[in-house]
């Protein structure tokens, strides 16, 4: 059995996933924001930086996402907030337990409620500036248009298309995937899965300023300049392969295969199969799309 695909979008998904990644401090090297983003950052944050700090769990995070999808009013941060520090642990627990993957917390309400308190913190302090220097609730909305207007034979071609290269395979678990536009995890996708749910943040680029090559051109023509990772986009042209049997076929160690693999999953040159019951298993093979996607882009570029 097949899911079905939804779009979605709200600048709360965006304040959870910049407030994540500066509370976690743990993916910045890469990430297209980079570690400086965390000590430019922490001046803002000043004296609440340490609070703020792995305060809240990837656990928490998870549930925050979620709470933001079944939110009845996420047109704004504040109407989120609000709705959030208004509702019970007994509503939490009935708005969360229909997709937790495992038994929710006996604090979930002081998890919540410390979580709420931060974030707001977090909009005053940071991202409400984010969103006005940056414009990125139009760049959301035109990218969640143009995704969803684009052509797809299935749901899986859908999800493939719109993230460049996560392929998850339907199960007997999983009836819908929905689709959010974000920045500030790019070039990756942040994925969370739940019951019956998979929440994907696929990244968005902001327009390359003129007589800029696109940043998408960029980062191909970089993770192809490399003959390890060429090496490796042959060994996965013929069948998905494991991250074991990379390793095995380069002889790298896996932290230096992990790098490698990283920059191409980046550049959209390959593709990431997920399987399994809880999408835990992962297989890679080539991703021609993103070398004519790249060629296209680069024609084009020139051609101006």
């Amino acid at each position: 059995m097949t899911y079905r695909v939804q779009f979605d979008y709200s600048p709360v998904y965006e304040l959870l996933l910049s407030f994540m990644i500066y509370s976690r401090r743990k993916w910045t090297r890469n990430l297209d924001i980079g570690n400086a983003w965390l000590k430019e950052t922490d001046d803002l944050f000043g004296p609440k930086r340490k609070a703020a700090s792995g305060a809240c769990s990837e656990d928490t995070f998870d549930r925050l996402f979620l709470l933001a999808y079944v939110c009845p009013n996420k047109e704004d941060v504040h109407s989120f907030l609000d709705w959030l520090s208004d509702q019970s642990p007994g509503q939490l627990y009935e708005l969360l337990s229909p997709q937790a993957l495992g038994s929710l917390p006996s604090d979930l309400g002081e998890d919540i409620e410390r979580a709420v308190t931060l974030l707001r913190a977090w909009n005053e302090l940071y991202f409400d500036d984010f969103l006005v220097q940056t414009g990125w609730d139009g760049l959301a909305r035109a990218s969640l248009a143009e995704k969803e207007a684009a052509v797809a034979p299935d749901a899986v071609s859908q999800v493939e298309l719109t993230t460049g290269g996560l392929v998850l395979e339907p199960n007997d678990r999983i009836r819908t995937i929905v689709l959010i536009p974000g920045q500030h995890f790019r070039p990756l996708n942040l994925t969370a899965t739940y019951r019956s749910l998979v929440i994907i943040l696929y990244p968005v680029d902001p327009p390359a300023a003129p007589d800029a090559p696109p940043t998408m051109v960029l980062r191909a023509t970089r993770a192809m300049s490399d003959d390890s990772r060429l090496r490796i986009l042959r060994f996965l042209a013929p069948s998905p392969r494991s991250f074991t049997e990379v390793v095995a076929y380069t002889g790298l160690s896996k932290g230096t295969v992990h790098h490698h693999m990283m920059a191409l999953r980046a550049a959209g040159l390959i593709r990431t199969h997920f399987v399994g019951e809880q999408y835990s298993q992962e297989r890679f093979s080539i991703r021609l799309d993103g070398v004519e996607e790249c060629t296209n882009a680069l024609r084009a570029y020139m051609s101006t």
